[in-house]
């Protein structure tokens, strides 16, 4: 059985998350997406839990601009 952790770990250590990094909460990816339909959640949910798991994982996006 699918579960949503398994799910939000998947999607930082595997797919494109640079979407996270838009400070205006834009869209999810796909995969983001779906996962909040297939487990019921709300953009703004899957968005903050995948930036804590991002974290976590130490894969936070270093911002170079000067």
């Amino acid at each position: 059985m699918a579960r949503y952790r398994d799910a939000i770990f998947w999607i930082v250590a595997n797919d494109d998350t640079e979407f996270l990094d838009d400070q205006d909460g834009g869209h999810l990816s796909v995969t983001a997406s779906f996962a909040a339909d297939m487990f019921g959640k709300t953009d703004a949910q899957v968005r903050a839990d995948l930036i804590t798991e991002r974290k976590r994982q130490g894969r936070e996006v270093q911002n170079n601009d000067q």
